[in-house]
C-alpha cells in the first residue's frame, strides 16, 4: 500500500497542529515545577530576580542598572488556590526608578499572589497581565 504525497503532507500538518495544541494547553504547574530562578521581564531601570526554593522559601534580589545589589530579601512562598503563588514580604518594583540613596525596608514589602501560567512549557509568574509584566522562569 502506497500513501500519496498529498496525504503525507496532510498528516504532517495535522500532527503539527495537535502538537502545538497540546503544548499550549499544558497548564499543570506543580510545586516542584515552580522551584527555580525567575527574572522580571520588564526591567529597564533594574534587574529583579526571584529564587523559589523547595523548602517553601524564596529569595529576591534587586540590582540597579550597573548590577550593584540594592535589595535582598528572603521569606515564605506557597501555592494559593488553583492558579496562584503567594509570596510573603515581597518587594514589587514594577520597574520604578532606582535611587542609590534609597534604602528599602519593611514598609516597602507586601504579601502578593501572582497568577502562575505555563505557555509552551515555560512557567511565568504574572505581575500585571494587561501590561504583560511577568517573572519568567529561566532554569
Amino acid at each position: 500500500m502506497k500513501i500519496a504525497k498529498k496525504d503525507l503532507i496532510m498528516y504532517g500538518v495535522i500532527g503539527l497542529v495537535l502538537l502545538i495544541l497540546f503544548q499550549t494547553c499544558d497548564v499543570t504547574v506543580t510545586k516542584y515545577s515552580l522551584v527555580g530562578s525567575y527574572v522580571y521581564n520588564q526591567s529597564s531601570e533594574s534587574y529583579d530576580s526571584l529564587f523559589v526554593l523547595e523548602n517553601g522559601r524564596y529569595r529576591q534580589r534587586l540590582y540597579d542598572k550597573n548590577r550593584k545589589l540594592i535589595f535582598e530579601n528572603e521569606d515564605k512562598w506557597e501555592i494559593s488556590g488553583n492558579l496562584g503563588v503567594s509570596f510573603d514580604n515581597i518587594l514589587l518594583n514594577e520597574d520604578n526608578p532606582i535611587y542609590p540613596e534609597r534604602i528599602y525596608g519593611n514598609n516597602d514589602l507586601m504579601h502578593w499572589t501572582f497568577q502562575r501560567e505555563k505557555y509552551f512549557g515555560k512557567i511565568k509568574l504574572c505581575v500585571n497581565y494587561d501590561l504583560e509584566y511577568y517573572y519568567d522562569k529561566v532554569d
